[in-house]
């Protein structure tokens, strides 16, 4: 049984149609009881749509449409890498697990890790097999985490990420189940911008990894162009003709527009764009 839930999972071409029969059977928790414990367990968070099983399911057939070739067009960067990847299993078994350690009490990333463990030693999978398949339910949460929080600018932090990771594949893969993990979170969960921000510490980890220099790219400005579009709502700086100069504050400059809270002055934002526009690309 073992054996052929481990080719089942694992089977070239395959886009994960029966998954869901084999859930809402009974069987794939049979199987696999480590993951058969997160059945219908619900998420009480305000990002959570899903219940940890239906979500835990839509990532895994996100992986599969991206190894079939099925999101070449929307996605190709993941598509790539993801055709790039020697042995998927672990990935697959990673993304399986990476929640099942919910509802266990205390850091369900440790909890979920040791589930892993007895999983690989039950499917006899290779001592590397098992080492990604742990190291990614253990850190399922690092790769978002250190993106959206922390700066990508620092070598520092790059260097410290990149032991962490420790080789190209653990992050390939790291990489990939971050992406498939947001994306099933919730409609509208994955964004532009968070695309922006993985790839932008994928791609200085594994130069780091590597031993190389990072592909030289506007990473900051492009950031804060992203965040201008989406914060503004107006064209992005450089499709603008910028100031010639910039003028001297006048008196009556903040004599409209929202009043600031404490203050007799008022601020209209959109006329100090053009100052936030020099200070950052002047």
């Amino acid at each position: 049984m073992l054996t052929a839930f481990k080719a089942l999972i694992a089977r070239p071409g395959t886009r994960g149609e029966l998954l869901f029969e084999l859930h809402d059977a009974g069987l794939l928790g049979a199987v696999v009881p480590e993951f058969g414990r997160v059945t219908a367990h619900h998420q009480h968070d305000l990002y959570h749509v899903y219940t940890v099983d239906v979500h835990t399911l839509f990532a895994l057939r996100r992986l599969y449409a991206l190894r079939a070739g099925d999101l070449g067009a929307q996605e190709p960067e993941f598509s790539r890498e993801m055709h790039e990847l020697k042995d998927a299993l672990p990935l697959y078994l990673g993304m399986l697990l990476h929640d099942a350690g919910k509802g266990l009490g205390g850091n369900h990333s440790e909890k979920g890790r040791d589930l892993m463990v007895t999983l690989g030693e039950r499917l006899g999978l290779t001592p590397r097999q098992r080492e990604v398949a742990e190291f990614l339910v253990l850190e399922h949460l690092s790769m978002s985490h250190t993106a959206q929080r922390r700066d990508l600018s620092d070598p520092a932090l790059i260097a410290d990420f990149a032991r962490r990771v420790g080789d190209v594949e653990k992050l390939t893969c790291l990489y990939l189940l971050t992406w498939a993990d947001i994306s099933s979170v919730g409609p509208r969960m994955w964004t532009a911008w968070k695309g922006q921000l993985l790839r932008e510490l994928f791609d200085k980890t594994r130069a780091h990894l590597l031993g190389s220099a990072p592909t030289e790219g506007p990473f900051v400005r492009e950031r804060f162009r992203a965040k201008w579009v989406r914060v503004a709502g107006e064209a992005r700086p450089q499709e603008r003709a910028p100031p010639a100069r910039a003028q001297p504050l006048r008196k009556g400059l903040l004599s409209s527009g929202p009043r600031l809270s404490g203050t007799g002055n008022t601020l209209k934002t959109s006329t100090l764009f053009p100052f936030f526009f020099l200070f950052f690309f002047g």
